[in-house]
């Protein structure tokens, strides 16, 4: 190599070497020579080896330093993975050459002069590690003579064991297990998963060894004709077999009509098991669970617990496809395998080690196949239901729909999913509680809530819950099937299969109002008392609530609450004020301005919506003849394009105008005539009657106390009439009725 040049600085060094490095690495080896080619690999390797020594130099001092203190790191190898960006190997192999410059001087001096491979010193020094310390000084010298004279590696090693057996007579008498350091058993599977077996075994282990292997493998008879060594190999893998305890998975996606159910699945994983002489532990089971998509499975988690667990050595289940059909799965399911050393067996196929190239690629292209199976499958249903459900047809079976009675083909049949439907038929009970619960909501404006509790005091119940909600009640009423309409992908469809319960214009009627956040909340929950949010605040505008006393010496009153819904500036009795209010409005029903104003107020855009709705349907059944057209190639693209560009326009003007209408409609259709009003106002409910407010009133204003007013107006007076009296003078000068006519 030379000797060294002398250089000002390390950093004048080491921006050199960088220089020199950097003028090889950018060189374009392909216009060099063969011969330039080789003396540069031949340096190259030369300069690592150089490089490996100054590096344990460099690092053995920094270490004694504790150099790496400085950047908070607790250890050099901790230091060079944050700090020189290395990996944790490279960190780790670092670490040993800068332990070995105190221990090989010899073999880092050898790698300074570039005389010796890096990867030749560290062979050697893993050899004479195994030594005596005393020896291993004299063993690296000869060793080192012997590489740097031309001897291969093999015929080092074999210089090395000759050296090993030498020095073993020096070790000390007692301590007898360092004879056998060197002992274990190495398996190395090999493509296939075939296996081989090598190992060091100490004179104990090899007599118990070979007088087992002996036991196990004598010859079946006098037509065996396996070797010695074949004999050995079956009888210990019949023993390692004995020994496996199974766990038995079992799924099926339907749980019915099915060719192998799960309990039959559970019975021949476990028959499979007792023919391999394997213990069953435990078994697993999803049934009516699909396995193609990303959901939980219990029995599935359960099955990884159990391997993470060590719990089984082998999972049998009939084909890996009853496993799971999604990779999301199948990758937990196979890390967990190779983490434990576990086995997959299908009794309908064969035995997969997931630990091998060939048994994960064989497992994870079945779980493929059986993915774009399921895939398919799926594609091919759903096209199927898109193409009935534009036919208006009705697919599969499911609950009973709320006002219908299903008519059935074979109605003994026990298992109600293989109950044949031949139609469904009107409940007239059902109907006219829906018929009823839609004019109430529509007409009369009460709430869905009051509908639930006039629902449960009749005896109608749910079909399938065991009350009615709030939120039950919206989806019932707002189905497409209630109109005789079809629902798929957020489009609907006339049917003929099943009769109307509810026209057209008012399904879309209570559709719209339920869609309608500002007018749902009044009508899903509306409040339970009279004037709920009724009654406002003039000081922040919101609506006050009923506020329940329970003091004895205190009256309910409506108030202001505090915090985001209210500023809590404003309270008034509830009494008196429903009293005062009741009056006025009663008087106002009773005008017959007022009647009038109402009658005048009707809904007449009925007729006009119906129209809308049957042009909306004849622009959809348009469109959907032109699609058909276009795909039995009777008409080209362009013509399909205009025709459903003509039919959206035509759909989208109709639907405005009918929103239009539909929000003129009133809730007070059905105001009886003025000398009925106070006797119809008593048999209504609280929400029928907030309704008949609303349609008079925009508002009531509570007004704080006038000014030099008080409370306590009547003061301590016993007098009930007299303080009755000075509390609705106080009222009239504090409520302002904001009338609608």
């Amino acid at each position: 190599m030379g000797s060294a040049p002398a250089f000002a600085s390390v950093s004048e060094a080491m921006d050199m070497a960088r220089a020199a490095l950097g003028y090889l690495a950018a060189a374009d080896a392909t216009q060099l020579a063969a011969q330039t080619q080789a003396e540069c690999l031949r340096g190259l390797e030369q300069t690592d080896a150089i490089s490996t020594a100054a590096r344990a130099g460099f690092l053995s001092a920094f270490t004694a330093g504790q150099g790496y203190s400085a950047d908070a790191d607790y250890s050099p190898r901790a230091w060079l993975i944050h700090k020189t960006r290395v990996s944790k190997g490279a960190a780790v192999a670092h670490a040993a050459w800068a332990r070995r410059a105190a221990t090989h001087p010899l073999v880092v001096a050898a790698l300074a002069t570039g005389e010796l491979s890096e990867s030749y010193g560290r062979t050697i020094c893993q050899w004479t590690d195994k030594l005596p310390e005393d020896c291993r000084g004299a063993a690296d010298a000869i060793l080192l003579s012997a590489a740097q004279a031309g001897m291969d590696l093999r015929d080092l090693a074999g210089l090395a064991a000759e050296i090993y057996e030498r020095s073993r007579p020096d070790l000390p008498d007692e301590d007898p297990a360092r004879a056998f350091e060197d002992r274990g058993v190495r398996l190395e599977t090999t493509f296939g998963g075939a296996g081989v077996l090598t190992g060091d075994l100490a004179p104990e282990c090899a007599a118990v060894v070979g007088t087992v292997l002996d036991a196990l493998s004598a010859p079946a008879g006098a037509e065996d004709d396996r070797t010695r060594e074949q004999r050995y190999h079956d009888g210990q893998a019949d023993r390692a077999e004995a020994q496996l305890r199974a766990g038995v998975y079992a799924r099926l996606s339907e749980t019915y009509d099915a060719a192998e159910s799960v309990p039959t699945q559970l019975e021949r994983g476990t028959d499979h098991a007792r023919r391999r002489g394997w213990a069953v532990t435990a078994t697993f089971k999803d049934d009516g669970f699909s396995g193609f998509k990303e959901i939980t499975r219990d029995g599935f988690g359960e099955l990884i617990a159990a391997i993470e667990a060590g719990a089984v050595d082998v999972v049998i289940v009939r084909d890996i496809d009853r496993l799971t059909r999604n990779l999301t799965d199948w990758n937990a399911f196979e890390k967990a395998c190779v983490r434990h050393g576990v086995r997959l067996s299908a009794y309908t196929g064969g035995d997969l080690d997931l630990s091998t190239a060939e048994g994960a690629y064989y497992g994870g292209m079945e779980t493929l196949r059986a993915r774009r199976e399921s895939a398919v499958k799926s594609a091919r249903v759903r096209e199927a239901q898109d193409r009935e459900a534009r036919k208006g047809r009705r697919v599969g079976g499911g609950q009973r729909w709320f006002g219908y009675t299903r008519i059935y083909a074979n109605p003994d049949e026990p298992n109600h999913k293989k109950r044949h439907i031949v139609r469904e038929e009107i409940n007239p009970v059902e109907a006219d509680a829906i018929r009823d619960a839609a004019v109430r909501i529509l007409d009369r404006g009460e709430s869905v809530a009051s509908i639930a509790r006039d629902w449960t005091a009749r005896g109608i119940k749910p079909v399938a819950a065991k009350q009615w909600w709030p939120t039950s009640i919206v989806g019932t009423l707002t189905s497409p099937r209630l109109a005789g309409l079809r629902e798929w992908q957020g489009k609907k469809y006339p049917t003929t299969q099943w009769p109307a319960i509810l026209d057209a214009d008012t399904h879309e009627r209570l559709v719209r109002l339920f869609a309608d956040p500002a007018r749902r909340k009044n009508v899903v929950r509306a409040p339970a008392h009279l004037l709920s949010r009724i009654a406002t605040c003039p000081k922040c505008g919101n609506g006050l609530q009923y506020r329940r006393h329970g003091q004895i010496n205190r009256a309910d009153s409506y108030g202001c609450v505090s915090g985001p819904a209210g500023c809590g500036g404003t309270a008034i009795k509830a009494e008196l004020l429903e009293e005062y209010v009741t009056g006025a409005v009663l008087d106002a029903l009773e005008s017959p301005r007022v009647q009038e104003a109402l009658r005048e107020g009707e809904d007449h855009h009925a007729p006009r919506r119906a129209e809308l709705l049957a042009q909306i349907r004849d622009a959809q059944e348009r469109q959907e003849e032109a699609r058909r057209d276009y795909s039995d190639r009777v008409i080209d693209r362009a013509d399909w394009l205009d025709i459903r560009q003509r039919t959206e326009d035509a759909i989208g003007a109709a639907r405005r105008e009918y929103d239009r209408l539909a929000g003129s409609a009133t809730v007070m259709s059905d105001i009886p005539p003025s000398e009925r009003v106070r006797d119809a106002w008593d048999s209504w409910s609280t929400d029928r009657r907030r309704a008949a407010i609303r349609a008079v009133l925009h508002r009531i204003i509570i007004k704080p106390l006038p000014p030099g007013a008080n409370a306590n107006v009547a003061g301590n007076s016993k007098n009930t009439a007299l303080r009755r009296e000075r509390e609705l003078a106080i009222l009239r000068r504090r409520v302002e009725l904001d009338w609608r006519v």
